[in-house]
């Protein structure tokens, strides 16, 4: 009986790193060995199971800003996500469905693509890393559904490891706040040196949800026990944030939770920890004078100088009405700080005009109603929810969280396209009578 080829290649790894291992016991260099070893191993496990780097990409998305690296890669995060491309391309080719991603999203790629042939050529550095980027996180999007319609018990695991990852950077940044540490933005508080806050706010915001989805939904008392103190972990993460954006998207997200299939236990148990929540902002002096000013500052600055950045925005887009800038060039057109939009949808009618804002929003509301009966519809619906209200602030459509949540909200289901065929008259079987000699 011949023996299978992972078997084989097994056998060969097994015994290469062994005779590595023992050399390396000589040379006191152990440690060293063993890191190579595990990740060789991981890199053949994930042959044959490519979602093992699906979840290490998903994992380090939160901690992206210090795995920096350098070089081709950039980041950890990117690794992941091109070695699982190039992975899950290589073994599942033959079984790829491209159009598992509605065809509005396509023409919302090409469209920005195309862009490049109206965009001035000394704005093509600008266009070129938007469309390099837009690509990038398209097809990891692609990927990542194709892998998910082919399994979606997949979704829940790849969730619980990213609320592990955004449990962990709430934890860094309640703990700078608590040793008050001074990052880039003052008083606010995110979980890294030279992190957005802003985006430290949004990446929490899929492993916050589905613990309050898990919280709502699950029939254990222990388990909504032990998830509790988690949730408010990463809620009061938000808050150190400062993150209005999220706030409002949040909210607006939970709201859709208690809505959509409302019963009194969801709302006493929302109120009972909205009351821990404002105690515990109560109980903390600087806490508050941290969300009265970000408070008072959106009402006296217009969201810190949103208004002004959305006027001056309008303005550009009444001179590139039909076909925009080109992608990723609005910050050309700047006069002051050249910090983007600030919205995407704004964004999106600034850079690709009417058709590419119509081709976008389109999307996501294809995205919104895709059929699902996966039993995380409501939450993938809430995710998307918190997102789009999120997206009206902060530019989001170059986040690999951003992304995360719409190929999950597309994995979790496969996307009908209806056909259209004519009719046939269905045939009646009919016995022959018998003849009569």
């Amino acid at each position: 009986m011949l023996l299978q080829r992972t078997t084989v290649l097994y056998g060969v790894i097994s015994l290469l790193f062994l005779g590595i291992l023992t050399a390396s016991m000589m040379v006191d260099s152990l440690l060293i060995v063993l890191i190579i070893l595990l990740g060789v191993y991981g890199l053949a496990l994930s042959f044959r199971y490519p979602f093992i780097l699906l979840v290490a990409y998903a994992v380090a998305i939160p901690f992206e800003d210090i795995l920096r690296i350098g070089g081709f890669f950039n980041t950890l995060t990117k690794g992941f996500g091109l070695l699982f491309g190039f992975l899950y391309f290589l073994t599942h080719f033959r079984q790829m469905k491209f159009s598992a991603v509605p065809a509005v999203w396509w023409g919302w790629l090409g469209w920005n693509i195309l862009s490049i042939l109206w965009t001035p050529n000394d704005h093509f550095a600008a266009i070129w890393f938007s469309i390099s980027t837009y690509v990038q996180l398209f097809f990891m999007m692609l990927l990542m559904v194709n892998i998910l319609q082919h399994d979606p018990k997949r979704i829940p695991i790849l969730l619980t490891f990213y609320s592990i990852a955004t449990t962990v950077t709430s934890l860094y940044s309640i703990l700078n706040f608590i040793q008050g540490v001074e990052l880039s933005e003052g008083t606010r508080t995110g979980a890294f040196q030279e992190q957005s806050v802003a985006h430290f706010a949004a990446m929490i915001v899929p492993g916050l949800l589905y613990i309050i989805y898990k919280i709502l939904h699950s029939k254990s008392i222990l388990h909504k026990i032990w998830l509790s103190p988690i949730a408010l972990i990463q809620i009061m993460a938000v808050i150190l944030s400062g993150t209005r954006s999220a706030w409002m998207g949040l909210t607006v997200a939970i709201l859709f939770l208690l809505l959509a299939k409302f019963n009194w236990k969801k709302a006493v148990a929302i109120i009972v920890v909205s009351g821990v929540v404002l105690w515990g902002v109560n109980a903390i002096p600087q806490l508050e004078q941290n969300i009265a000013a970000r408070s008072e500052q959106a009402i006296d600055s217009g969201g810190s100088g949103r208004t002004k950045i959305w006027e001056h925005a309008v303005g550009v887009f009444a001179e590139h009405l039909v076909i925009g800038t080109g992608s990723g060039t609005y910050h050309k057109h700047q006069d002051y700080p050249p910090y983007g939009a600030h919205n995407i949808y704004l964004g999106a009618a600034i850079q690709t005009g009417i058709i590419g804002l119509l081709l976008m929003v389109f999307a996501l509301w294809q995205t919104f109603r895709a059929p699902s009966a996966n039993k995380l519809n409501l939450f993938l619906k809430a995710l998307l929810i918190a997102y789009l209200v999120q997206s009206f602030f902060l530019e989001t459509t170059i986040t690999k969280y951003f992304w995360l949540a719409i190929g999950l909200a597309l994995g979790a289901g496969t996307f009908h396209i209806p056909t259209f065929r004519l009719p046939l008259r269905a045939r009646t079987v009919t016995k022959k009578e018998q003849v009569q000699v």
